[in-house]
C-alpha cells in the first residue's frame, strides 16, 4: 500500500493527472487500516509483549502507539485535502502529497520497530500465545473489520498495483 501511495505522490509531483477515484481509494484504504480494529490488535499484541518483559510506557510499545496516532492524523489530513480538492481549493494536491509522504515515512518507521520488537527475528511470544493471538485477531477481523472486508482491501490493493506498477 505504501508503494502505491508513493507512486500516486510521484504522479502528482510530476503534474500527471491521477484519477480522483484512485487517490480517494488510497486515502480510504489508509483510513480503514488504522481503525479501531488496528487499535484492538495493538492492545492484544502489546499485552503479550508486556508479559514477555517489553516496557509499555516510555518503551517501544508506547512509542509505536504514539506513532500510530500520528499516522491517523496524516490520514485525516489527506481525507480533508481530498474534500477540498473536489471544491477546487488551491494547493490541495501539494497538501495531499505532503501528508501522504509523512504517512508513508511514519508507517515505515512503525514497520521497522515492529520487526525489531521481536528477538532475532523470532516472535517473543511462545507458540501457545501465538495461537491465542491468531484466534483473537481473527475475532477482530470478523467483529470489527467486518466479514469480507479484508478481502475487499486486498482486491483494491491488487487493482491499484496494476495501475501504479
Amino acid at each position: 500500500m505504501l508503494a502505491i501511495m508513493d507512486k500516486i505522490c510521484e504522479r502528482f509531483e510530476q503534474g500527471q493527472v491521477v484519477e480522483a477515484a484512485t487517490s480517494r481509494a488510497s486515502s480510504n484504504l489508509s483510513r480503514s487500516l488504522p481503525t479501531s480494529a488496528t487499535t484492538e490488535r495493538k492492545r492484544i499484541s502489546s499485552s503479550g509483549m508486556v508479559a514477555a518483559g517489553v516496557p509499555n510506557e516510555g518503551g517501544p510499545i508506547g512509542v509505536m502507539l504514539a506513532e500510530h496516532k500520528k499516522g491517523r492524523e496524516f490520514v485525516k489530513a489527506m481525507k480533508d485535502v481530498l474534500a477540498g480538492s473536489r471544491s477546487g481549493e488551491a494547493g490541495a494536491i501539494s497538501d495531499f502529497v505532503k501528508n501522504a509522504r509523512k504517512y508513508i515515512a511514519c508507517s515505515a518507521r512503525i514497520s521497522i520497530k515492529r520487526i525489531s520488537s521481536s528477538t532475532h527475528g523470532r516472535p517473543i511470544d511462545p507458540a501457545s500465545r501465538q495461537a491465542q493471538l491468531l484466534k483473537e485477531f481473527e475475532k477482530v477481523e470478523e467483529e470489527i473489520v467486518g466479514h469480507g472486508k479484508h478481502e475487499e482491501f486486498h482486491a483494491l490493493l491488487e487493482k491499484l498495483q496494476i495501475i501504479y506498477s
